[in-house]
């Protein structure tokens, strides 16, 4: 009789250390899946700003004293650098295309040759903080969260299910001299800034 339960004990041990490893099983594929799926976005979205580039008018003296066109990518370290493979090599213009990361809005507010700022959505309240900073200047100001055009944004990438949803804050960029292309006008969804 003693044999029997422990040999039940040992079988209940065994169950439950086998649900305990597939639990564990399952839950590390999600998390790759996850982590998978966000990169997937996050290329997506990276190529999209190298496109934008080309879809963009910024004023011609703009970037006149600039040797570089530079993206400036704030508060995702990881984003600048899938966004720095997507723009290697390439030019805008005659200006080769560089990518540099930045914690903060605080001193991208001092770099002239920046064409473009993108604003990862946790650092939605220093650009409010900081958009004072930039009403004037020819950059175009790239976001990816919501109300991100009413607040004085440029243009955003705004995830809607599985795609990518871009809008366009065309009083800002007007005000600026920047413009778009008929083509990027189609695709986007125009968002009133008044």
């Amino acid at each position: 009789m003693n044999r029997f339960f422990h040999i039940k004990a040992l079988k209940s041990v065994v169950r439950r250390q086998a649900l305990i490893f597939t639990a564990l099983f399952l839950l590390a594929q999600f998390c790759v899946f996850s982590a998978h799926a966000a990169t997937e976005e996050d290329q997506v979205k990276a190529v999209f700003l190298y496109n934008l580039v080309n879809f963009v008018n910024w004023p011609e003296n703009a970037l006149n004293q600039c040797d570089s066109f530079i993206i400036t990518v704030v508060g995702n370290r990881r984003f600048a650098d899938l966004v720095g493979e997507a723009v290697k090599d390439e030019f805008k213009a005659n200006l080769k295309l560089e990518v540099q990361y930045m914690e903060d809005l605080d001193k991208a507010q001092y770099n002239t040759c920046c064409g473009m700022i993108f604003i990862d959505q946790k650092y939605q309240e220093s650009w409010l903080k900081h958009k004072d900073s930039f009403i004037d200047k020819p950059i175009l100001i790239v976001g990816e969260s919501l109300n991100f055009i009413e607040q004085g944004g440029m243009v955003n990438l705004l995830k809607k299910g599985n795609r990518i949803q871009i809008e366009i804050g065309m009083q800002q960029s007007e005000y600026v001299g920047i413009s778009y292309s008929a083509k990027l006008l189609r695709l986007a969804r125009l968002v009133d800034q008044q």
